[in-house]
């Protein structure tokens, strides 16, 4: 385990118990509790996250215990076992609830009750978007008109915390930015997209460091904005020309910072509406368009089998029922895939419905069962976005 906090015990925690009158020496020692951190750590990592905050306020040497890397690497590794749905409401504020991510629901599923994260961020709700979502943390692209330039922010809604990036260097207001975790190096970085004379440059910012640092790129092409992170590489889908010919996969290795491209097949995928880039089964996948309608009745996937001999394989799901479940006018979206490879379908807003809903497709058992979310109050205005494999994290952004 790495070393805790000079001011944190290396051996036990001792607890004081009964009243709090004036003892003796030896009164003290017969009414004295003493704990190994191992235990303490183990039994805070046990507590709901809102009862934790308020143990790092019971004195100092709680809160060194609770602020150690060890604990929150624990806290974390324990919460990957419990995944939850994450949404974001957004309307004047943004708002977070989430709720526990079932696997492999069925028809006879319960609905599930989203609970409130008792903090919101305030912005202006037409000059900001959420970019990715990555660890529990959230990355956010809020544009300054006055000052016409793009302020990154990433936010815990576990914590409250807020922590501003420093300024991408640009001139130019189009910037897309993803996010994403190293776990070899345990390093949180940042890409960023923008457009100088046509086509696109590359930056990245590891987080900690004061500054941005380009990245080669041996090919001009067009960025699109979809994309995917599986197993330390992100993909997103690009064209070779500015009238949007000659499409292509774009892989970007998070670790060594070098570009490569896939070509075979995905010309023919693109033209045909597959925009949307998946994790399936831990492959790269292209599904057949960003949305789904209410006149859809199946969904094609096509997986990428072989990335060195760009082979494909194709999967179709047909869900003649979906138009039932939808009201009039109504579209789903793409949010995420499980850990048990089931397709997250939401809507981005709360329709006429009284409850929110997600659906759960899964391809092998060519299913679709739709969940009611209780305990979102929204609007039919409000935006709400959806993540999948949201995990509580208690680290501090300071210290990320």
């Amino acid at each position: 385990m790495e070393a805790l906090p000079q001011n944190v015990s290396k051996d036990h925690l001792t607890i004081t118990l009964g009243n709090t009158q004036p003892k003796s020496s030896e009164n003290e020692r017969e009414n004295s509790l003493s704990i190994p951190i191992d235990i303490m750590i183990e039994i805070f990592s046990r507590l709901p996250w809102k009862s934790m905050a308020r143990c790092r306020c019971v004195s100092k040497h709680w809160g060194s215990i609770l602020r150690c890397p060890d604990f929150t690497e624990l806290f974390f590794s324990m919460a990957l076992a419990r995944p939850q749905l994450l949404f974001a409401s957004l309307q004047n504020k943004l708002v977070f609830y989430s709720a526990p991510q079932p696997q492999n629901p069925n028809e006879n599923s319960s609905p599930l009750v989203a609970s409130y994260h008792h903090m919101s961020f305030r912005f202006d709700m037409y000059n900001y978007e959420i970019c990715n979502h990555v660890n529990g943390l959230i990355l956010l692209k809020h544009l300054r008109k006055e000052k016409g330039e793009n302020v990154l922010v990433i936010c815990n809604p576990s914590t409250g915390q807020c922590l501003s990036l420093p300024k991408v260097d640009t001139s130019n207001e189009w910037v897309m930015s993803y996010f994403w975790y190293d776990p070899v190096e345990k390093q949180y970085k940042v890409l960023s997209v923008t457009r100088s004379d046509g086509f696109e440059e590359y930056q990245v910012l590891t987080l900690g460091e004061p500054s941005w640092r380009m990245i080669e790129c041996c090919r001009p092409h067009i960025h699109y904005s979809r994309h995917v992170c599986i197993n330390g590489v992100l993909y997103f889908t690009a064209s070779v020309t500015e009238f949007l010919e000659d499409h292509m996969v774009v892989c970007f290795d998070v670790k060594s910072e070098k570009l490569r491209f896939i070509e075979e097949g995905t010309e023919t995928f693109i033209r045909k509406g597959f925009q949307t880039l998946i994790n399936y089964n831990g492959k790269l996948a292209l599904v057949t368009s960003s949305f789904i309608y209410r006149t859809s009745d199946s969904i094609e996937l096509w997986v990428l089998e072989d990335v060195d001999k760009q082979e494909w394989s194709k999967h179709t799901c047909v869900f003649p029922s979906l138009a039932q479940s939808l009201g009039k006018g109504a579209y789903l979206r793409f949010v995420g895939v499980t850990r048990t490879n089931e397709i997250v379908l939401a809507s981005r807003c709360q329709i006429t419905e009284p409850f929110f809903y997600v659906f759960y497709c899964n391809i092998k058992r060519k299913t679709i069962v739709r969940l009611q979310i209780q305990g979102i109050e929204a609007s039919e205005r409000t935006n709400i976005y959806t993540f999948v494999e949201h995990v509580e994290n208690v680290k501090l952004l300071q210290v990320i």
